[in-house]
């Protein structure tokens, strides 16, 4: 609560600020200081960064007061995976490639500027964020830039894992390119030592074991990107193919005998992703984009104890193409039109195993290949009302058809219109204020469709061939105010009216009762969010600056098991984070530490509840730049505790008692990545 108490403070004293004070440190004279264009755009140039000494754009972006980087590229398609930051003025030809990664391959010597956009600007696609971000680099006549980075992580048991980066760019005038090979790395935050206790209905301890996990992995990526002007135009190409692998083990000690679990999995990948934009005239410009992905996963779990030998064995093999055209229409400097049309091909060929003891035992779903052809056009216009009112208004058609082999023969055609509506309005230059209604809609994960299993938990679920997206009307109204020139307070309230909502339901399968995810009918979620963004200058540290966030959230949909209302499966309703970090030019350094109180969610199946609740998730970090060439960081996680508690009853939660409780106790592995960069 003291983190509320503190943003609730802010608050206060940002409310108590005069708006005009305020307005004269958003736009201060100060040459490196951020500025605001006529359109309500918000500028930084690269001085705004000097004292930081910025290697990359990453770095750059950062800093940015108030704007934080959000991508879901998990999604099938292009329009919900885009996520909030722009390259000279348009988003990446590449999906898979996290927005992260790009901005750490465009060296700061070579960015001209970054605009802040808020509630919309003429000629930019928000795609519903209240916020964007638009990288513009320079065009230089000729330059080349390689950086090599060597690290490694090194765990509190004495395992490390090296990784190796190279990244070569260059740039002549429009012309641009880079090339990367750079390893990767799979952390799971979960393993590590514990105890778990079982007890029987009445309370009585049953056994007690001690538990030893260890989880890591890593990989090699290749990746390449080349953009350059092309009949009156400027095409880029994109490219990028790489492994991994990743292992688990889980060892459990007792008196009940010894159990070892281990999971391990490889994954190949690749994607060639293309981009063509070209004006028209000089008020339209069309824009055509293609996308292909290919992934395969194999791998296996296998659990051996007393009388007990699983083995779940998976061979998953997916891949999307996605072909969009859009057109651009700049009506005047307030009022823009955009409408285009996009089609995405997906499919999913999964092969699942279960047996126990040798004998195969049949599982929903364990063979089934899933395709969805989806067609989606759409419509929408940014109007600059007046300087300090925007409307962003947007209409999509959505139909796709999913149909599914093997196990079961089913197609299914889905047909959604999804309006949106945002209106943004700045009374003052201090104060901006949004307001969001709009129709959104799922995408349903393929995975769901194919079984899985935890079989650490005794948990193995079951795939689902009757699922349908989920949909939901959104309410959205935030409140923002900026002060002390790079500080910003920001409030916002949501509320979600949730048709078809996914949890999880029970599927049955001859005399066995597997859980799967389903849909259950109506739901709803309702969040309030607070954020704060807080330079300590006037508190006497210099260069520093200090982050809170707090999430409340409150969800309800009807348990299909025991027809009771309760909280959506898997849905962390309360969050605190804080963030603190300071540079210090003098010492040519940056420091800063993360720190996250708690977290807890709860999962509801057929036949038992798991409770999760993980607390003191921190880190800290310290990074010296003897030269602008050389940087050493260093980083600690220091993970506190978590605990897991399941309660599994003898059959279906309405009609069976209590069988017993198992409570896991887990502290795990804390770390230390130590990374050195040279930029030649």
């Amino acid at each position: 609560m003291r983190t509320i108490f503190g943003l609730a403070a802010v608050a206060a004293a940002a409310l108590a600020l005069p708006a005009q004070a305020q307005a004269q440190d958003v736009q201060p004279a100060e040459p490196n200081a951020p500025y605001e264009r006529a359109d309500g755009v918000r500028v930084y140039p690269p001085a705004f960064f000097a004292e930081a000494r910025p290697s990359t754009a990453l770095d750059m972006v950062s800093r940015i007061p108030g704007f934080s980087i959000n991508q879901n590229n998990s999604v099938r398609g292009f329009s919900g995976a885009v996520g909030n930051v722009l390259f000279d003025g348009s988003r990446p030809a590449s999906k898979d490639e996290g927005l992260s990664g790009l901005l750490q391959r465009i060296p700061a010597d070579q960015v001209e500027r970054i605009e802040l956009i808020r509630g919309g600007a003429p000629g930019v696609d928000m795609q519903g964020y209240s916020t964007v971000i638009n990288v513009v680099r320079r065009a230089v006549p000729s330059s080349r830039q390689v950086v090599a980075t060597a690290g490694a992580f090194i765990f509190d048991d004495g395992r490390y894992i090296p990784s190796i980066g190279l990244d070569i760019s260059g740039t002549n005038g429009a012309r641009q390119y880079s090339f990367a090979l750079t390893s990767s790395t799979s952390i799971n935050d979960g393993v590590g030592s514990g105890i778990q206790r079982r007890y029987d209905p009445t309370g009585a301890l049953v056994f007690e074991d001690q538990i030893e996990s260890e989880s890591d992995g890593d990989g090699l990526g290749v990746r390449g990107r080349w953009q350059q002007p092309l009949m009156g135009g400027e095409i880029e190409l994109t490219g990028n193919a790489g492994f991994y692998d990743y292992k688990f083990e889980h060892n459990q000690f007792g008196l009940a005998g010894d159990r070892f679990l281990t999971d391990g999995a490889d994954t190949n990948y690749g994607e060639a992703g293309f981009r063509y934009r070209r004006p028209l005239n000089a008020r339209l410009r069309g824009e055509a984009r293609l996308i292909q992905r290919l992934r395969q996963t194999t791998g296996n779990q296998r659990y051996i104890g007393p009388g007990l030998d699983q083995l779940f064995a998976y061979d998953n093999a997916s891949g999307e193409t996605i072909v969009r055209g859009s057109l651009t229409f700049e009506r005047s400097e307030t009022l823009t039109f955009e409408t285009g049309a996009e089609g995405a091909f997906n499919f999913l060929d999964a092969q699942q195993a279960l047996t126990v003891g040798g004998v195969p035992v049949p599982l929903p779903s364990d063979s089934v290949r899933v395709e969805e052809l989806r067609g989606e056009v759409f419509g929408q216009a940014t109007w600059r009302i007046r300087e300090n009112l925007t409307f962003e208004g947007g209409l999509r058609l959505e139909r796709s058809t999913i149909s599914q082999s093997g196990a079961f023969e089913l197609e299914q055609t889905f047909t959604f219109l999804k309006p949106r509506a945002i209106l943004t309005w700045s009374p003052t230059s201090a104060d901006q204020f949004q307001f969001r209604i709009e129709r959104e809609v799922g995408q349903l994960d393929f995975g769901d469709f194919a079984a899985s299993a935890e079989l650490s938990n005794n948990v193995v679920n079951a795939g689902n061939a009757n699922l349908s997206p989920q949909s939901a009307w959104a309410f959205e109204a935030t409140w923002e105010r900026r002060f002390w020139t790079d500080g910003v307070l920001s409030a916002g309230i949501s509320h979600e009216r949730m048709t078809d909502a996914i949890d999880v339901i029970p599927v049955f399968s001859g005399p066995d009762v597997f859980s799967a995810p389903g849909n259950i009918g109506d739901g709803s979620v309702t969040e309030f969010e607070l954020e704060a963004t807080i330079p300590t200058d006037r508190w006497g540290i210099p260069g520093g600056r200090w982050f809170l966030s707090a999430e409340v959230a409150e969800t309800e949909v009807t348990d299909p098991t025991t027809g009771e209302a309760r909280g959506i499966s898997g849905y962390r309703e309360v969050e605190y984070f804080t963030r603190f970090s300071q540079d210090i030019d003098s010492w040519r350094m940056n420091w800063g530490f993360e720190y996250q109180p708690f977290g807890e969610d709860t999962v509801w199946r057929i036949d038992q509840i798991s409770h999760f609740r993980f607390r003191d998730y921190a880190s800290a970090w310290i990074e010296y730049k003897p030269t602008d060439a050389w940087s050493i960081r260093t980083q600690a996680w220091v993970l506190g505790s978590y605990d897991q508690t399941r309660t599994i009853y003898a059959g279906p939660r309405d009609t069976d008692p209590v069988a017993f409780t198992d409570i896991r106790s887990m502290e795990p592995e804390s770390r230390v990545q130590v990374r050195v960069r040279r930029t030649f």
